[in-house]
């Protein structure tokens, strides 16, 4: 099995690794703004559709950039895919490969910036550090070496996995490795690298810089996970609120102040290294209570713009995350929420 642990923190800002890193084209840095995730293009469980009018809307929200969950088992054969029995044929590889095909260029047409984010399953993962390192790599190769000399330099970004399932030491080793042989298909392209984990703004800190100075560091925040992930993996709770109700006694309701503090460390790190920063994923059940799941909303991404981060919705397909939740029509609710540009809830 793989071990995931945290270890000790990583370089600390006055070393010399945490100096002037921060050299992310102006140009590359400007496309990133208001984002969405768009799921279920790239992972072999469904595929969904996204319509023109689909992408309109998302215009009319403000969205200038999306980020697309590519699954390993999606673009190599033979890897073990979640939810289903054995390995990834050619037939399955061709099928989810031409998809990206069509959206990928559906999405740069329309005017949006692409993150190119690769996954990888609870089947894979437990396969060990070093087939999964191999993994990893002949995945993100196969997007750099495909994608790359097609688009804007600019536009498209590549991400070598979406929430590691390493521990600290590992992925550090690993991630100068990756970088590299993205870096042999795309020079110029801006890479992103999160925490080990779940990608929490509290474990940058066990986060070494890349010696490659063209990243962006990754943030998601989901806390509370009783509020953001009822029905999802938590236990529905209708009663359980955001903010804090100044009367409450359930100490793991949390209020505005900790939300804001939670996501301000994940700025601090980013300002004490000099790097820019994303918060690549923040979102909240439909099946939680509807005003705390606007206020919640509401509050992290009024806290980001607030603080100049860019900010990626999740997500826009998901059934219980969905902007659009299949099968069902836009929220309208989500649809106000994304498009103010106010920056408090």
């Amino acid at each position: 099995m793989l071990a995931v642990g945290l270890g000790q923190p990583a370089q600390a800002a006055g070393s010399k690794a945490a100096q002037g890193y921060n050299m992310v084209p102006a140009v590359n840095y400007a496309h990133l703004n208001r984002g969405i995730n768009v799921d279920n293009i790239g992972m072999v469980t469904r595929y969904a559709t996204y319509s023109s009018s689909d992408l309109a809307t998302l215009q009319q929200i403000g969205i200038n950039f999306v980020r697309m969950p590519i699954d390993v088992s999606c673009v190599l054969v033979g890897v073990p895919m979640d939810y289903k029995s054995g390995v990834s044929a050619a037939a399955d590889v061709a099928k989810c490969v031409a998809n990206l095909d069509f959206y990928i260029p559906q999405f740069e047409a329309a005017g949006f910036s692409v993150i190119l984010s690769t996954f990888m399953g609870v089947s894979d993962v437990a396969l060990g550090v070093p087939a999964s390192n191999d993994i990893l790599t002949r995945a993100n190769v196969f997007l750099a070496s495909r994608y790359a000399p097609q688009y804007d330099p600019s536009r498209l970004y590549l991400e070598p996995y979406n929430e590691p399932r390493y521990a600290a030491a590992d992925w550090n080793n690993f991630v100068p490795q990756v970088i590299a042989a993205i870096r042999a298909y795309a020079p110029l392209n801006t890479i992103m690298i999160g925490p080990i984990q779940f990608n929490k703004p509290a474990d940058l800190a066990y986060l070494n810089v890349a010696a490659d100075k063209n990243v962006i560091y990754v943030m998601h925040e989901y806390s509370p996970s009783t509020l953001t992930s009822e029905g999802a993996g938590a236990h529905v709770n209708p009663a359980y609120l955001y903010p804090k109700p100044v009367a409450s006694t359930d100490n793991t309701e949390w209020t505005t102040a900790r939300l804001k503090a939670d996501l301000q460390t994940g700025i601090d790190w980013a300002a004490a290294h000099k790097v820019h920063i994303i918060l690549e994923e923040f979102g909240s059940t439909s099946l939680s209570d509807p005003t705390s799941r606007d206020n919640w909303i509401a509050a992290v991404k009024g806290f980001a713009v607030s603080n100049g981060v860019p900010w990626c919705f999740w997500a826009f397909d998901g059934r219980l995350y969905g902007l659009k939740p299949h099968p069902f029509g836009f929220d309208p609710e989500l649809v106000k929420l994304l498009s103010t540009t106010s920056t408090t809830p």
